[in-house]
């Protein structure tokens, strides 16, 4: 029984061979341009934007 059950599992999960690029590790906190520390205006004026909606 443990054996089927070890069979089911290995292959429900099964090897993903597929590897992750690392580049979409250290692109996650990638602003895209965005310096709020040198453009205090722009928190101001989203926000400011954001209750005229």
């Amino acid at each position: 029984m443990a054996e089927y059950i070890r069979t089911l599992v290995d292959r429900d999960l099964g090897a993903d061979d597929t590897q992750a690029s690392v580049s979409s590790i250290f692109a996650l906190g990638d602003s895209g341009g965005s310096d709020i520390a040198n453009e205090p205006r722009a928190s101001r004026d989203a926000i400011a934007a954001r209750r005229d909606v």
